[in-house]
């Protein structure tokens, strides 16, 4: 943006630059996309911190999702967001995303949504 290539962009990054005019767009509830065996049932802490994770490449929010000393098995660490609903289908991973993104993948792929297991906060969108 400092450089003129782009106009706007949405991003959950507030990005502080005295230059660049920030505002808070939306809210969005996280949610953990999961293959479609595990629908159905509520997702319990040690079911979440007991699956295959994939994180989506560049996502603040995960950050915040390894709670109270215990730490998720991540096997993909940099995956590309339209690579999430194959890798949870196919290799029964498990991602969190926001709702917004999820609903979507979840509905075309045949997959699974649950609430978290545990409180985090909702993820804001910025427009920069």
């Amino acid at each position: 943006m400092l450089e003129g290539r782009l106009d706007l962009i949405w991003t959950a990054d507030p990005m502080r630059s005295r230059d660049i005019a920030v505002e808070p767009v939306m809210k969005d509830e996280l949610v953990c996309l999961l293959p479609p065996h595990l629908g159905g049932q509520p997702l319990t802490a040690d079911l979440y911190f007991g699956l295959r994770h994939a994180v989506m490449r560049g996502a603040l929010h995960e950050r915040l999702l390894d709670q109270g000393g215990r730490r998720r098995d991540i096997v993909i660490g940099d995956c590309h967001c339209g690579a999430l609903p194959g890798l949870v289908g196919q290799c029964g991973f498990a991602a969190v995303l926001p709702k917004r993104l999820a609903e979507p993948m979840a509905a075309s792929q045949n997959l699974a949504l649950a609430a978290l297991p545990f409180d985090i906060p909702d993820l804001l969108l910025y427009q920069a």
